[in-house]
């Protein structure tokens, strides 16, 4: 999975839990779209307190911002955020 697209990860880890919002992963086990595309990428949950999701997905915080925005906020599916990344090329 190292060379998969963000996109590719996202839709992989979101069949692996249930979407989760605010956190990484969810005190239930849940996990956003950020978190998906690091379970996907990884085969472990990620710590919120310890990953630099920058370096573990190669992304910089513009499109950590812009995910979490969709995914918390607007509250879209990680597949529909999945769909987006896709269609600006990751």
């Amino acid at each position: 999975m190292d060379k998969a697209p963000l996109s590719t990860l996202i839709r992989i880890g979101s069949k692996l839990r249930p979407q989760g919002f605010h956190w990484l992963v969810t005190e239930n086990g849940n996990t956003c779209a950020l978190g998906a595309a690091y379970m996907a990428k990884y085969g472990e949950e990620p710590s919120a307190f310890s990953v630099n999701l920058n370096k573990a997905l190669n992304i910089d915080d513009y499109w950590i911002d812009e995910i979490t925005l969709r995914n918390d906020t607007f509250r879209k599916t990680r597949e529909e955020i999945a769909d987006w990344l896709e269609s600006q090329g990751l």
